[in-house]
């Protein structure tokens, strides 16, 4: 499991890709990604970092309010929120 504590005070986002090899952010974030034949798609990888890690949070809080649920209704009503699972 990550360790998303670690990254507490990392620089909010959004960050994004500016020219062929820098991400640009708040608080004059520049990071330049050099070389490699997936530069394009690390590039994109990076500047959604703040996004992904919001997300895993999000999901970290979903799994841990069904695992608390008491009954699968309410489990299932719990996902539906979180996540926009819709009954079958």
């Amino acid at each position: 499991m990550i360790d998303t504590d670690k990254y507490e005070g990392h620089t909010l986002g959004p960050w994004k890709v500016e020219g062929a090899k820098t991400i640009i952010g708040a608080e004059d974030l520049r990071i330049t990604v050099k070389g490699g034949t997936q530069r394009d798609k690390n590039l994109r990888l990076v500047a959604d970092a703040p996004l992904l890690l919001a997300e895993v949070k999000r999901l970290r809080i979903a799994l841990d309010t069904i695992s608390r649920c008491h009954s699968a209704k309410q489990s299932r009503e719990v996902a539906k929120h979180f996540l926009g699972v819709e009954e079958e």
